[in-house]
């Protein structure tokens, strides 16, 4: 090998080892001219006898030596500060997307650094490796400080929420939210985190994350599923409660002789129904659901006073199929039009009805919708 191709492969080797493979082109282009600038080394001759070495050569002997010295710290230096720079950018997010009142446009959100999302705003910030945090409206967060060396990404929500899908973390290395009341240390999930004036609450849809309460006193790891808050109330962890299921949401007109709404807008508390207004004094009235199909809904119909509703002999309180029509309709099985034909006695009525649902465990009722009503001539 040529003494040419013997120096750039030690210094390409030397590169690669302190900066990485991937070496900037002015770094190396310094390497060499470091190289070039070295003495010359002499011919040493063999002699059967050593002879003595006179003592300015043995100073000049010195020279190469303390010139690769120059090179090695030149190359450790440059590498020192390359790697510095990886790791701040590891832990430096971008601002990728911004829809809405942002107080930023772009770029990278360094440490110290705030973002601020108005009313009906958002953001999206995305580090290195793939890991993306969603700043909902009005939430303001901040990019904290780390170490030179410190991988760690850290984010302080001052308020409002954020949710983030993270990459696998190291395990001494974790993303964390901050605010007042904890600290929540991602390894790799998706969560959400939102920080309010009387509590900081975490909530994980996948994989688990560390918990930490104000002081670092109270912490628990949080698993799919969990979620966990500290605040004014205390410490609090547990499941995540199941959606609340919509249940009987109003009340419909109904024309009896056709089956059909008399209109479309619901009855509302209070309303006078004239009978005489109405295209026909048969009627009934509808229960409306929404969200889930209950199992049965339970309907009950109140005369003020205890008088009698007049209710057809046939109609119950317990409705197995839909519709659900207070006064019932003429199929056991429920079909959509049916309803059973009602001429309600003049006076004042309260109408109430619940959405019954069941599970494997046990069966609820949601919230009764209630009316009050006046049937008039």
């Amino acid at each position: 090998m040529k003494p040419e191709e013997l120096r750039d492969r030690l210094v390409d080797l030397l590169l690669s080892e302190s900066v990485g493979k991937q070496s900037p082109p002015d770094v190396r282009e310094r390497v060499l001219q470091a190289v070039n600038a070295l003495p010359e080394p002499s011919t040493v001759d063999f002699l059967s006898r050593p002879a003595p070495v006179p003592l300015q050569s043995a100073k000049r002997s010195r020279v190469p030596a303390l010139a690769i010295a120059a090179l090695l710290v030149l190359l450790l230096g440059g590498g020192v500060f390359l790697q510095a720079h990886r790791v701040k950018m590891a832990r430096t997010p971008m601002l990728v997307e911004a829809s809405g009142k942002v107080d930023r446009v772009g770029g990278a959100l360094g440490p110290g650094e705030s973002l601020t999302t108005g009313p009906g705003s958002a953001a999206t910030l995305r580090y290195q490796d793939g890991t993306v945090v969603m700043v909902a409206a009005d939430t303001r967060v901040m990019v904290m400080e780390g170490t030179t060396w410190d991988r760690s990404k850290r984010i302080r929500v001052m308020s409002g929420q954020v949710s983030a899908d993270v990459m696998p973390q190291p395990d001494d290395h974790p993303l964390s939210f901050v605010s007042t009341d904890a600290r929540c240390e991602v390894v790799g999930t998706l969560l959400s985190f939102q920080v309010a004036p009387e509590r900081s609450r975490l909530e994980v849809q996948e994989g688990s994350v560390r918990f930490i309460g104000e002081g670092g006193g109270s912490r628990v790891l949080v698993d799919e599923g969990c979620f966990a808050e500290a605040g004014r109330s205390g410490f609090k962890h547990g499941r995540i409660p199941a959606p609340a299921r919509v249940g009987i949401v109003g009340f419909t007109l109904m024309n009896a002789e056709t089956d059909m709404p008399i209109r479309d807008e619901p009855l509302v508390s209070g309303e006078v129904i004239s009978l005489s207004s109405l295209p026909t004094k048969k009627i009934n009235i509808r229960a409306d659901f929404e969200g889930e199909p209950p199992v049965s809904v339970r309907i009950d119909l109140r005369r003020r006073h205890g008088h009698p509703t007049g209710l057809p002999p046939h109609s119950t309180d317990l409705h197995m199929h839909p519709p659900y029509f207070v006064a019932g309709d003429h199929w056991g099985d429920g079909r959509p039009e049916d309803c059973a034909e009602w001429t309600p006695p003049l006076g004042f009525y309260e109408l109430s009805a619940e959405a019954i649902y069941a599970d494997a465990e046990k069966s609820e009722a949601s919230r009764p919708m209630e009316l009050e009503f006046q049937i008039s001539r």
